[in-house]
């Protein structure tokens, strides 16, 4: 089947194969046609093996190759993968029927509560959200669902219920090491529901943080280099946007990488009665069924959706906003919208309640006092040192010593300091001031030292 005469998109890039050099053929997983939303194809296994299952002009038919102009052609990767053999990547196997996306999100719903036990209001947002990664590629940002709890909480059990309904969703753990992570996102596009994240990888600089950092944006490739023949390293840009579902113990300490996530807490309410300890042969059937009729839901509706670009609620952080436009670009009903907006609220009072506490919150706290009592806006170093040590020395876990102050104050609070004879601290201007207290959860209260 000949595709338009236009620039084409096709997401997967070429895989190592054998074949003759007069070979043209290249093997790619999905791709559309962009320029006037004329064509669409995904890779569906069938009993016959891969095939592309092509929209066209609101027409849908199955082929074995497509071809492109100067006689090259696009065959489907082939259902003897090693990743779709074992089903680290999991793929729709037909083209099913929806009726209208509320519908679609209540059929998921009902099969989420069949399976995994999660709070009703997670529920509602697991479901639109795996609607959402259908069409994932028209948003240039996307939020990430997280399943955190301790072992025995049913996180793993969320996760292939949940997973094994978003858009070509890729598997790992975190026994996995990074390299085949990368390749593999940028080759399938889909999804990736990661176990464990911070099993392995708990620290911010860690290669899965990256990978979850730079996913969130489109157009924010993680560059890598790779070893090309001749053992020359090349540099290459993989492409990691996309959903991701993860389930873990504890949490992240960047706190801007925590607000990415859409979280359910696991573990914290009794199991219902209905759920099997093992999941069924027909859950899988189940999920069958519903990954086609969400992939004819992508084929009708990719190029249909428009996203939203702002939303005017009140009480919600521009990282909030940002978190919640894609959903909301989906049109949900009043009371999914009222669902949506209480989740993040509640998060976002969360984070704040942490950042509260955390040192650089407690220094500014400190810091205030200090400049209150002594009305003015300009305080010894040693004097904040001396109250944090004896207000909070025990709340820090390291040594509160000038150095270590200075250092904080200079990095994540932006304050003025120099030395001359002791060291000074400058605290900036009210406008400023409010900001910092705005995002660390600190009371400014009256204040009018700052124009002395």
């Amino acid at each position: 089947m000949p595709l338009p005469k236009q620039h084409c998109f096709f997401y997967a890039v070429l895989m190592e194969q054998k074949k003759p050099k007069t070979d043209k053929s290249q093997l790619y997983g999905s791709g559309y046609a962009d320029e006037g939303h004329a064509l669409i194809a995904e890779q569906v296994l069938t009993e016959k093996g891969s095939r592309f299952v092509v929209w066209q002009g609101g027409e849908v038919s199955e082929e074995e190759t497509l071809s492109l102009p100067h006689a090259r052609s696009l065959l489907p990767i082939p259902a003897t993968n090693n990743l779709l053999a074992h089903k680290v990547v999991l793929l729709p196997t037909a083209v099913g029927d929806w009726r209208d996306v509320q519908t679609l999100a209540s059929e998921i719903s009902e099969h989420l509560e069949r399976y995994v036990a999660l709070s009703d209001d997670f529920r509602v947002i697991a479901s639109w959200y795996i609607i959402l990664s259908w069409v994932y590629d028209r948003f240039p940002q996307m939020p990430y669902l997280r399943l955190r709890g301790d072992y025995g909480s049913g996180k793993t059990r969320g996760l292939s219920v949940i997973g094994g309904l978003l858009y070509k969703p890729m598997f790992a753990s975190g026994a996995t090491t990074i390299s085949p992570i990368f390749h593999t996102l940028d080759l399938f596009r889909g999804s990736l529901v990661f176990d464990e994240a911070d099993f392995r990888f708990s620290d911010e600089r860690a290669e899965i943080t990256k990978i979850l950092n730079s996913g969130t944006v489109a157009g924010f490739p993680v560059l890598r280099s790779v070893q090309q023949e001749g053992k020359v390293f090349d540099p290459k840009a993989f492409a990691v946007f996309g959903p991701k579902l993860v389930a873990m113990r504890h949490e992240f300490s960047d706190l801007a990488l925590e607000s990415r996530f859409l979280t359910e807490e696991m573990g914290v309410r009794p199991v219902p009665a209905h759920i099997p300890k093992q999941l069924p042969k027909s859950a899988e059937m189940e999920a069958e069924v519903l990954r086609g009729r969400l992939l004819r839901f992508r084929l009708d509706m990719l190029w249909k959706i428009t996203p939203l670009e702002s939303v005017d609620v009140a009480d919600v952080s521009p990282r909030g906003l940002q978190m919640l436009l894609p959903l909301l670009s989906l049109t949900p009903p009043p009371e999914v919208r009222t669902t949506l907006l209480r989740h993040v609220m509640r998060e976002e009072k969360e984070r704040g309640t942490t950042r509260a506490m955390s040192p650089v919150s407690l220094l500014l706290q400190v810091t205030l006092a200090v400049a209150r009592k002594q009305n003015t806006d300009t305080v010894k170093l040693r004097d904040v040192v001396s109250d944090a040590m004896l207000l909070h020395g025990e709340e820090f876990e390291r040594p509160l010593t000038s150095r270590y102050v200075g250092s904080l104050m200079r990095t994540a609070l932006r304050f003025t300091l120099w030395k001359s004879s002791v060291y000074w601290v400058k605290l900036p201007g009210e406008a400023e001031l409010r900001e910092l207290c705005s995002r660390y959860g600190v009371q400014l209260g009256q204040w009018d030292v700052g124009s002395k």
